[in-house]
């Protein structure tokens, strides 16, 4: 079915009890379906006993996380973010994060539209738009690593999911051996005044500038509310430095007071070659469908994709009940003019039909860095 829209996708991070709370709330209100994917969370926490003898004090802790997205009208995306934060008391450090994301709608199954969600009564508080997603997809052992950068220059609370890699190790013949197809998709959201800093940083970390070794891009966030809470561990002082950060942030009205001097990463940067003016096209459907339906959009020009698989949620009443709950979402990183033929690609594979039910999207990829060879 064709569409082509504006449409906003709102994703909640948080511990499974809390997203599972927060959803039904929704569904209270009209959202009728949304899509969950488990993952963890690193957090540092104080090393004890004789564990303090060794490295530098901190250690990582892992943190069961839920991702909720789903997609609604911009009209009311205001209010849900709101909604959510209040039921959810995401303005607690620690509880989780909620932002936006602008889409374009392209194609979608008559059952795979944005949700229909009104007359929304809830407590409007100030959101930040200063915000900037850094989206990492690498080998798997390597998201601790690309995390820690989030972590130890207070950029964010990296979230970490797994994929499957597609693409790359099919065309660059025996090196494929080398490059595992298991993926770790690390997310981390921060202030877009040092977001390219951060971005640096984790190029060189997770040494992205060396063949197979990864892809990370950046996405504009329109608003939301970011968990700042980093640290696990007894607090000796009335306030922890994440609920003090969380007030100067509501009084100054946006993140630029924490901005920080990266002069380092900032001279590196400009020797690497970026690529600019991308989109990361989406296509969730029916699991065990994603893989033909990639090898079609590669065949039409697409690099290669990121599969992960999804749990598909909707409320007893819903006709997208007929939708499996075993999901698959690929996302793929390309130019805009190989948006046409990939979506005729996919459409002529059977996308839209009652086996799949597919939904594509797409979004602004502003920049983009990987291995692209020796000049």
């Amino acid at each position: 079915m064709d569409i082509d829209k504006k449409v906003v996708e709102i994703t909640i991070v948080a511990n499974k009890e809390i997203a599972s709370a927060v959803r039904k709330n929704l569904e209270s209100i009209g959202m009728e379906y949304s899509n969950s994917i488990a993952g963890r969370r690193d957090l540092l926490q104080e090393r004890k006993g004789l564990l303090k003898m060794f490295g530098t004090g901190k250690s990582i802790l892992y943190d069961p996380i839920t991702t909720i997205t789903f997609l609604v009208s911009s009209e009311i995306e205001g209010e849900i973010i709101n909604f959510i934060i209040n039921k959810g008391g995401l303005n607690i450090p620690g509880r989780g994060s909620v932002f936006s994301k602008e889409v374009t709608l392209i194609k979608a199954h008559e059952l795979c539209q944005e949700n229909k969600i009104r007359n929304i009564e809830t407590k409007m508080r100030r959101l930040f738009s200063d915000l900037t997603g850094i989206c990492c997809i690498a080998q798997k052992g390597d998201g601790d690593l690309l995390g820690k950068v989030g972590l130890e220059t207070g950029g964010g609370v990296p979230a970490i999911t797994l994929g499957i890699g597609t693409g790359l190790r099919d065309k660059i013949g025996l090196w494929r051996v080398a490059i595992p197809a298991e993926k770790e998709i690390v997310n981390l959201i921060t202030t877009s005044h040092n977001v390219e800093n951060v971005m640096e940083m984790m190029i060189d970390i997770g040494a992205l500038d060396q063949p197979g070794k990864g892809f990370i891009y950046l996405y504009p966030i329109k608003m939301g509310l970011v968990d700042v809470k980093a640290y696990v561990g007894l607090s000796r002082h009335a306030a922890s430095i994440e609920q003090i950060v969380t007030v100067i942030d509501e009084i100054k009205g946006d993140t630029r007071w924490r901005r920080r001097e990266f002069s380092k990463y900032r001279s590196a940067g400009k020797k690497r070659k970026y690529l600019n003016d991308l989109v990361n096209f989406t296509l969730i459907c029916n699991e065990g469908r994603a893989t033909d339906l990639i090898k079609a959009a590669m065949n039409a020009g697409a690099g290669g994709a990121t599969i992960s698989k999804l749990k598909y949620l909707c409320t007893e009443k819903s006709e997208s009940r007929k939708i499996s709950p075993a999901r698959e979402i690929s996302e793929m990183i390309i130019s805009e003019n190989q948006i046409e033929g990939v979506v005729k690609a996919l459409e002529e594979s059977g996308a839209l039909d009652e086996d799949t039910y597919g939904q594509m999207f797409c979004s602004l990829v502003p920049k983009a860095y990987t291995y692209m060879g020796k000049a």
